[in-house]
């Protein structure tokens, strides 16, 4: 027998799921706050979550009896939600376009892009929440922080500034101090070393190939200082340093870590 939900508090994402059906419709939301859905089961609770924004304000399960007509489901207060917006400049204060700029929570992400003169629209956040906040582009270095929303936020994120891009070649030797060449079909042949910057790992962005020459992986975009080069083997992990304020920055294998790269 068809029913019908009619969902009242402003949801822009409403998804109605049964133990035999699932299916999710997104709506504008009229000025009702009203939608309808036909031919659900009878005799068979159905969950109704609504989002406001990306967050949810109402999931529950609902019983569907024989004859049912209009539910009304009454979600609580609405968050109070403020911009994500901002402007991406670089050191000299030009305008950025084209940076890729992504906000992430714990319910929900976004990315875009910034426009010809430096600006980006990441959506609404929720006051009090924290937002993970990315910007970068090539030739400059990631911009990674948290952004906590608050009330009295009119531009919100306000301007990022980005800061050029270092360039690192990492040297891998071998405890003799020669370019460390993976043997093929070794854990090596397929290994590459990572640099973790702020939390965050960076892969090379060259396999080691001419022109960086044997043992050699070029690392772009990284900022200015000394991070931890990882040494991933066989689920542990040993550290060395590379300072990315040089232009070459030398790792010496330990006999451990060069045996177990040689490994079949």
């Amino acid at each position: 027998m068809p029913g019908r939900i009619a969902e009242h508090g402003g949801g822009t994402t409403s998804s109605f799921h049964s133990d035999e059906l699932r299916f999710t419709l997104r709506t504008s939301c009229s000025h009702k706050g009203r939608v309808a859905v036909d031919g659900i089961n009878v005799d068979v609770p159905v969950q109704i979550l609504v989002k406001y924004h990306g967050f949810t304000v109402l999931d529950e399960r609902v019983p569907m009896q024989p004859g049912d007509g209009e539910h009304v489901v009454q979600v609580g207060p609405l968050p109070q939600l403020v911009p994500l917006i901002g402007v991406v400049e670089d050191s000299s204060g030009a305008p950025l376009a084209g940076v890729a700029v992504s906000a992430n929570s714990a319910s929900w992400g976004h990315e875009v892009a910034s426009g010809a003169d430096g600006r980006f629209d990441l959506g609404m956040a929720a006051v009090g929440s924290v937002t993970r906040i990315r910007a970068g582009a090539p030739g400059f270095t990631m911009l990674r922080f948290e952004h906590v929303a608050e009330a009295a936020d009119t531009d919100s994120v306000g301007t990022l500034t980005l800061a050029p891009g270092r360039r690192v070649m990492v040297e891998i030797l071998a405890p003799d101090g020669t370019p460390f060449v993976p043997l093929p079909d070794t854990v090596g042949a397929a290994w590459h070393p990572v640099i973790e910057v702020f939390g965050e790992r960076e892969k090379p962005v060259e396999a080691p190939a001419t022109p960086l020459g044997p043992g050699a992986w070029l690392f772009a975009d990284l900022p200015s200082g000394q991070f931890e080069c990882f040494v991933s083997l066989f689920y542990k992990e040993d550290r060395h340093t590379v300072d990315t304020r040089l232009p070459l920055s030398s790792v010496t294998l330990t006999e451990r870590e060069f045996d177990s790269l040689n490994a079949p």
